[in-house]
């Protein structure tokens, strides 16, 4: 009983925008879509974590034969039973949240990156922010409150190896959960020490003249995967085939993305709410090349188990699914 409350509570939060419904039909082939393309639905987050999904809805799906219907996942509660019923065919999920649920038996499987953290601090998309004078580098952190969107998730695990590997103490940091959009005002307010803040509530951070401490990802997880793509372990198993040309298509056009960041800020205002004077000014994603290299995801396992993440081990057989 204990399992299964834990588990509803993982299905809830492990899309990262970022006792479940049962499996039926999740394994069943995807149907045909005119011109004799497989028709599959992608859940996609409201951000610039998508880009390479609608990038390729320009061509790199339809060269791989697949008919892409995507649609806006809100909330893991709302994305796992689609994915599990077969409503949807992918989503986009947040890396260490699926390694979690996978753990504690929720039928779901990363099947393809589709963010991976950068190894240059310049193009980090995130930052640990502070409105205090007094706090001026990871030490000045200990004893102090420092919010990330989800405890135990992607974001507090790179800001603890962040802070742990520039000399900090991670330990004696007290994690607070709380949404991106409130972070600035937490902060100004003095609500909170410090945030890990994304693109864009980073650059309006800025904008207020709140401080950098770190920009994490480069210190703690330099090109490990950051999202990922996500499908139910039965659907992923029954069609690698699928999931290979899927991984194919957002690849390569992840690539044209990093290649033309004007591309990716263009296609971004084409479905996020983000003004255009903001799109100009933030700092983009680094998309995945080899959206079907899923490697990275035992690197984080390790990583959370060293910060204690994870009650149970995941089974990377069910865990990874990457195609064939």
């Amino acid at each position: 009983m204990k399992r299964s409350i834990l588990a509803a509570a993982l299905a809830a939060a492990v899309i990262g925008l970022s006792g479940c419904a049962g499996q039926a039909g999740a394994a069943a082939p995807a149907a045909t879509a005119s011109g004799g393309l497989t028709a599959i639905t992608v859940g996609v987050s409201p951000s610039t974590a998508s880009a390479a999904v609608y990038l390729a809805q320009q061509k790199e799906f339809a060269e791989q034969g697949l008919a892409v219907t995507t649609t806006t996942i809100q909330s893991g509660a709302e994305a796992i039973p689609q994915l599990l019923n077969g409503g949807l065919t992918f989503a986009l999920g947040d890396a260490a949240g699926t390694i979690t649920a996978s753990s504690n038996d929720i039928g779901i499987t990363a099947t393809g990156v589709a963010t991976v953290s950068p190894t240059d601090a310049s193009k980090d998309y995130s930052a640990i922010m502070t409105a205090n004078p007094a706090i001026t580098s990871v030490a000045g952190l200990a004893g102090k409150t420092v919010a990330v969107n989800q405890l135990k998730g992607i974001a507090q695990l790179t800001a603890a190896a962040a802070i742990d590997k520039q000399g900090g103490d991670s330990s004696k940091v007290q994690f607070v959960e709380l949404a991106f959009p409130q972070m600035v005002d937490a902060l100004t307010s003095g609500k909170v020490d410090a945030a890990l803040i994304v693109e864009p509530f980073l650059s309006a951070a800025k904008a207020k003249g709140l401080t950098t401490v770190i920009a994490p990802q480069s210190y703690s997880v330099p090109g490990l995967p950051s999202t990922i793509f996500v499908a139910s372990t039965a659907y992923a198993t029954a069609n690698p085939d699928i999931v290979t040309r899927f991984n194919k298509a957002v690849g390569e056009a992840g690539a044209r993305a990093n290649a033309d960041t004007d591309l990716a800020r263009q296609i971004a205002g084409t479905y996020t709410t983000i003004s255009p004077d903001v799109l100009k000014v933030i700092t983009l994603p680094t998309y995945a090349e080899s959206a079907g290299d899923t490697s990275g995801m035992r690197k984080l396992v390790d990583l959370m188990n060293t910060y204690k993440f994870l009650d149970n081990q995941p089974d990377y057989d069910t865990l990874l699914v990457s195609g064939n």
